[in-house]
């Protein structure tokens, strides 16, 4: 096995180097080892060095850096450089690989941008349903004439939802190999019911290529709702609050009853449509005639029902409702009443006493 560098200019050349096992210089001047004629390059940009278990990467004081994997070197630090980083100089990217044999010189081969793979995406053949999960199958094809790194990715769906297995391939000339993605929709409304688009991403991390391939895949639906009446017992009117927790609308048909005698209990909608993720409050609105004063107060039933025309998802909910009493002030005459009344006895009696 030999090390192989792979640097992707932005012009759509590509450069590949196998590295000798001695120190070598990339930069744009031409006693360079390895020399890229970019105007981000600076003359001398970097130094490879060769260790024990590989390769470092020392930054000779470029005005415009050297990154690794995103992170600026430190000028003249040796800093290992592992097998599949990115290495960035300027604005060209380089990735160091292995590859089997052996190099026979150590001229730069120069590789042309062209159509070098092909992308081809097995649809899924089953509706996924929220909380589960389906698989689409990605097949990359190397068609090009040297080794390539390829990163797979999906762009239309939110990350949480998706699993690249695994999200990079690296592919010889004439190869082939297969990526599974793994979508795993939530349990919410946010997964809503019916088709989406799948975006899938399949680009070169060296040459400025990239292909998309677009599908669709199918999410089933669930409902999933709740329904409550507050008060629970009260002398007042009600609220009826629905809430639709599926990933599809749900019509409800509304209805407020009671068989106590002289009572009545109306809503204020006979129907309501619920979109995925959506909550409403319903007020219900109970009168009734004044109970005589001789009649006990007791509490009298409220019924309320929500149901769902075209799926399972019925509601049958229970509220008391407390009669209020005939006259509200009559407790407090009588006890002024029996008060003064005990009073003037008191009084009567004394004035008696005395008399006698």
């Amino acid at each position: 096995m030999v090390e192989l560098l792979r640097i992707a200019i932005p012009n759509g050349e590509v450069i590949e180097r196998h590295l000798p096992h001695h120190e070598i210089t990339l930069g744009r001047d031409r006693a360079n080892a390895i020399v890229v004629d970019h105007p981000s390059v600076a003359r001398w940009h970097v130094r490879f060095v060769p260790e024990f278990a590989g390769w470092a990467v020392v930054d000779l004081q470029s005005a415009g850096g050297t990154f690794l994997d995103d992170m600026r070197l430190e000028p003249g630090v040796a800093t290992p450089l592992e097998k599949g980083a990115t290495l960035r100089i300027g604005e060209v990217q380089g990735i160091l690989t292995e590859v089997a044999g052996e190099h026979t010189d150590n001229e730069p081969r120069a590789v042309q941008s062209a159509d070098t793979f092909n992308v081809a995406v097995q649809p899924m053949d089953r509706p996924i349903k929220p909380g589960d999960f389906g698989a689409l199958t990605v097949e990359v094809h190397n068609i090009g004439g040297t080794a390539e790194d390829f990163q797979v990715s999906v762009l239309s769906l939110p990350p949480a939802w998706v699993e690249v297995k695994p999200p990079t391939l690296y592919l010889s000339p004439g190869a082939r190999d297969e990526v599974a993605i793994i979508i795993r929709p939530p349990r919410a409304p946010e997964a809503r019911q019916g088709h989406h688009d799948v975006t899938i991403s399949v680009a070169s991390r060296l040459r400025p290529r990239e292909e998309r391939e677009l599908t669709r895949v199918l999410f089933d639906g669930y409902v999933e709702t709740t329904a409550t009446v507050e008060p629970a017992e009260g002398p007042g009117d009600f609220v009826l609050s629905l809430l639709n927790s599926s990933n599809l609308p749900v019509a409800f048909d509304l209805h407020a009853g009671t068989d106590a005698y002289g009572v009545t209990a109306q809503i204020a909608e006979e129907s309501v449509v619920l979109q995925p993720g959506q909550a409403q409050e319903v007020p219900i609105r109970v009168t009734g005639v004044k109970r005589p004063l001789w009649q006990p107060k007791r509490p009298h039933p409220i019924v309320v029902t929500a149901r769902a025309r075209d799926v399972a998802a019925n509601h049958e909910l229970r509220a008391l409702r407390q009669r209020p009493p005939r006259y509200p002030w009559l407790p407090y005459v009588l006890l002024t009443a029996a008060t003064g009344a005990v009073i003037l006895a008191a009084w009567a009696f004394e004035w008696w006493w005395f008399e006698s």
